[in-house]
């Protein structure tokens, strides 16, 4: 949670977390019994959990926010949310969290999208260090 905390009082953090229905029909109450029994409730303006699109989501809670256009950093330790991230919010500073997966340097491209336009980490360590 140290990061969370550094982050907190230099950031305003939104989580913005996606379910499957298609484990459960109550897979997003669930989740949000989850963030609420994991404690970080309290590093957050905003808890959004999304059965659609993290990048959509995103650009909702920007308009709604009146923040339309503005850049903010996102992080996210699955590749495919930040490539629809990146392609869906040009002005997102993307940070992908590697969990352990070995990094080959071999850049990964989807339609609209390069690897070069995000930052790979291996710790939320190394994320404090690029967004200080």
């Amino acid at each position: 949670h140290e990061f969370l905390e550094w982050a907190k009082d230099n950031y305003e953090l939104v989580l913005l977390t996606f379910v499957k229905l298609d484990y459960s029909p109550l897979q997003a109450e669930l989740q949000q019994k989850k963030v609420d029994g994991s404690g970080l409730r309290k590093y957050f303006s905003e808890i959004i959990v999304t059965t659609k699109s993290k990048a959509d989501e995103a650009k909702k809670y920007l308009d709604r926010a009146g923040k339309a256009g503005e850049s903010f950093s996102y992080i996210d330790d699955e590749f495919a949310h930040v490539a629809e991230m990146k392609k869906a919010n040009p002005n997102a500073h993307c940070i992908r969290l590697d969990r352990g997966g070995k990094m080959t340097g071999i850049p990964m491209v989807t339609e609209g999208y390069s690897a070069h336009s995000e930052i790979i980490v291996r710790s939320l360590s190394e994320a404090k260090n690029i967004l200080s």
